[in-house]
C-alpha cells in the first residue's frame, strides 16, 4: 500500500486496526516532528534524544486516542500533545517536591491512555515496572515503603498518620528520605 497517498488521519485509522506498517510509516514521520519540537527545548537541561523519546511516548498516546471527528488535524492534535507531554515532564522534573514522573503515570493502571499496547511496549513497561519495584523494596525501609505506598495510593499526611499512629510531620520526614533514597537510585535511569 502507498501510505504517501493517505492523509495521517487515515493512517492512524489504520494504526488503530493494529496495521504495523502504518505504525511504522507515521512513526517515521512524527519522529522528525519530534525531533523538531525537542529542539524549541534544548536548555531545559535533558539531552535532546531524552525529550525527543518523551514527545515520541506522546505520540503513541495521541495516536489511540485521536478522535477524527474533531476540528484539528492529526498533525496538530499530536505536536500539541508532544509539546505538552515535554512541558509536563521538565516541570517534574524541576519541582522540588514532586515523586518523578514516571512513578505517578501507570500506563497498566489507566487503560484509557493506551489501547493494545505493541509486546514490545508490554515488555518495556513491564520492565520499567520491575527495575522500579526492585529499587524500591531494595532501598526503603519497611515504614518508607508503607508511607510511600499509602502516598501514591492519594491519602493525605493526616490519613497516613491515622493510619500509621503517628505525626504528620512524622509522615512527612518519612516521605522525604523515601523520595531522596529513590531520587538518587532511579536517577539515572529518568
Amino acid at each position: 500500500m502507498d501510505y504517501s497517498l493517505l492523509k495521517d488521519e487515515e493512517i492512524v485509522s489504520l494504526c488503530k486496526e493494529n496495521n504495523d506498517e502504518a505504525f511504522s510509516v507515521l512513526t517515521k514521520k512524527y519522529t522528525e516532528v519530534a525531533g523538531i519540537i525537542a529542539s524549541s527545548f534544548t536548555d531545559s537541561g535533558l539531552e535532546r534524544a531524552d525529550l525527543i523519546q518523551e514527545a515520541m511516548l506522546a505520540f503513541i498516546v495521541a495516536v489511540y486516542s485521536f478522535s477524527d471527528g474533531k476540528d484539528c488535524s492529526f498533525k496538530t492534535y499530536a505536536s500539541r500533545c508532544m509539546r505538552n507531554r515535554i512541558i509536563t515532564v521538565l516541570r517534574a522534573l524541576s519541582s522540588k517536591k514532586r515523586v518523578p514522573y514516571f512513578l505517578t503515570v501507570s500506563i497498566e493502571e489507566n487503560p484509557d491512555l493506551i489501547s493494545a499496547p505493541s509486546p514490545e511496549e508490554s515488555f518495556a513497561s513491564r520492565s520499567s515496572a520491575e527495575y522500579i519495584h526492585t529499587v524500591i523494596e531494595n532501598s526503603l525501609t519497611e515504614r518508607e515503603k508503607k508511607v510511600f505506598s499509602l502516598f501514591l495510593t492519594g491519602y493525605s499526611y493526616e490519613e497516613i498518620a491515622d493510619s500509621l499512629g503517628v505525626t504528620p510531620k512524622a509522615v512527612d520526614s518519612t516521605l522525604q528520605r523515601a523520595r531522596k533514597k529513590l531520587r538518587e537510585k532511579l536517577s539515572s535511569y529518568i
